[in-house]
């Protein structure tokens, strides 16, 4: 009997053991969409992501993961917020200097491009993991790789590429949804800082009267950004490539004026600073990165396969599916048909492969698992 209770404890934890070690590269895919969440606790950093050297911050991370000094300069304020600085109470914010009052304007391509206001739908900026949601970026995200998914394998995501177009390239190569690979979580946030990209449903709410969406934020240049509706339950058709277009607002007075709407494609809210007259107009914005011979072929998964344009956030608007190469230059292999938006996920899946029932990933069950082991070895040794 001895004999044969040392051989079983010996095995039971050789199968910890291993356990712990499957554990391990799905617990560093677990460490955000911007290698921002070091898990599991008690780590203060993520390995480098793709491209990235040790210790350099990803909201400085350029497009496709070059160093910083190896970067072209970019339009619009380049890689940085555009000396923005969002008030924690969301109370004051007029824009920047550099933006405000200056006609069409390039966006930043990475950072901040407006400000929650307080007299959002919430009444104040959300706090988020202990975190002031207050910060708006643009469109698009600075890449993945298999530390956010591990199916990914050795296949990387490039930077540059908007957040609902990168998921969707995501869920084609690891065969799933983009709600089941999202990062970003119902309100259309993530990360460290907190910040938006898309959606942001729960900061505004329908006028009374109109049905016109409630102003959420100011951007850059000064001006507002409302919701996705011009009136009850009506998207509006006039928007220019930037995102913005001229009429009347809830806080407006009766006066038209110019400003930006939510929108569920992409650039979701500024492709530009706007008025622009066309998306010829919005590309001439950013000779840096528009047009400039870096274009690839995407496949997403219910997309199609498309040309597409890195760091270049002017879009067609008329377009059936999401592209921002000029029309007539390209012709997908698929049409947009659906723009998939989670509506019941509070948290961005950012486990490989992800959730069990339980709602733990999948890395997490594994570390669960080797702890009940351990544990039932305890008991068997005290018996």
């Amino acid at each position: 009997m001895g004999g044969s209770h040392t051989t079983g404890l010996l095995f039971s934890l050789i199968s910890v053991w291993l356990l712990l070690q499957s554990a391990i590269p799905l617990a560093n895919g677990q460490c955000g969409p911007n290698g921002d969440r070091p898990y599991p606790p008690g780590e203060t950093a993520c390995p480098p992501g793709p491209g990235e050297r040790p210790g350099e911050r990803p909201s400085e991370r350029p497009p496709g993961g070059r160093p910083m000094d190896e970067r072209p300069q970019e339009g619009g304020g380049g890689n940085g917020a555009g000396g923005a600085s969002c008030p924690a109470d969301g109370i004051g914010y007029t824009g920047e200097t550099e933006f405000v009052g200056q006609g069409p304007k390039a966006a930043p391509l990475r950072g901040t491009v407006g400000c929650i206001d307080a007299n959002n739908a919430t009444g104040a900026p959300l706090t988020v993991e202990g975190q002031v949601a207050n910060i708006i970026y643009g469109p698009m995200e600075n890449g993945f790789s298999s530390q956010q998914f591990s199916c990914l394998g050795e296949t990387t995501i490039p930077g540059g590429i908007d957040s609902l177009t990168a998921e969707s390239m995501v869920a084609a190569h690891c065969g799933s949804s983009v709600s089941e690979v999202s990062v970003l979580d119902a309100c259309g946030g993530h990360a460290r800082p907190y910040h938006y990209h898309e959606r942001m449903s729960c900061l505004y709410t329908a006028a009374p009267t109109t049905g016109h969406s409630t102003r959420l934020a100011t951007m850059l240049d000064g001006r507002g950004l409302y919701g996705k509706f011009v009136a009850t339950d009506t998207l509006p058709a006039d928007l220019d490539a930037c995102g913005g277009r001229t009429g009347v607002t809830p806080d407006s007075n009766g006066e038209p004026v110019y400003y930006y709407m939510v929108q569920d494609r992409p650039p979701f809210t500024v492709g530009c600073f706007g008025p622009v007259t066309s998306v010829e107009q919005c590309r001439s914005l950013y000779p840096d990165s528009c047009g400039n011979g870096d274009e690839i072929t995407v496949t997403t998964d219910n997309y199609g396969s498309f040309r597409y344009d890195p760091d270049c956030p002017c879009y067609e608007p008329t377009a059936g599916y999401i592209t921002n190469i000029p029309a007539g230059e390209t012709t997908p292999n698929g049409t947009l048909t659906s723009l998939s938006t989670p509506t019941e996920q509070a948290t961005p899946v950012l486990a490989p492969g992800g959730t069990n029932k339980a709602g733990l990933s999948d890395g997490m069950s594994l570390m669960t698992t080797a702890m009940l082991t351990v544990l039932s070895i305890l008991l068997a040794l005290s018996i």
